[in-house]
């Protein structure tokens, strides 16, 4: 569904139909997503940044239309209190001019590849 003139409400929405078809509604406790660092980003052409996009500050709200540049999370969270249990995936969306890029895409989501870079990656601060 992202693509300009998409709200971020509309895309509440849609995630929040989804999960109360999958019987969780009552779990999911909170928006569906957030701006980051103000919503929208441009290319680092020169700035010498390694990244390839660059936030920068507008006004990005829930009611207002999606358009090219807007960078905002999808972060469905489902948390279940009685069984101590919390699942929360999110992906960094940004807008294009038709339609989105996953920021985020090669960021691991499986449990199988959470646990194996958690193991290869762990840092022990305390010995």
């Amino acid at each position: 569904m992202v693509k300009p003139g998409v709200t971020l409400a509309q895309l509440h929405d849609a995630a929040m139909e989804v999960i109360e078809k999958a019987g969780y509604g009552k779990y999911f406790i909170h928006f569906l997503s957030h701006t980051l660092n103000g919503g929208t980003a441009d290319k680092p052409t020169s700035l010498g940044l390694s990244s390839k996009w660059v936030p920068t500050a507008t006004n990005l709200v829930a009611d207002k239309p999606l358009v090219p540049r807007h960078m905002f999370t999808i972060e469905p969270g489902i948390y279940i209190a009685e069984k101590n249990l919390g699942v929360r995936i999110e992906d960094d969306i940004l807008v294009t001019k038709n339609s989105y890029e996953i920021l985020t895409k090669d960021a691991p989501k499986e449990i199988e590849e959470i646990e194996k870079l958690m193991k290869e990656k762990t840092i022990h601060l305390i010995k």
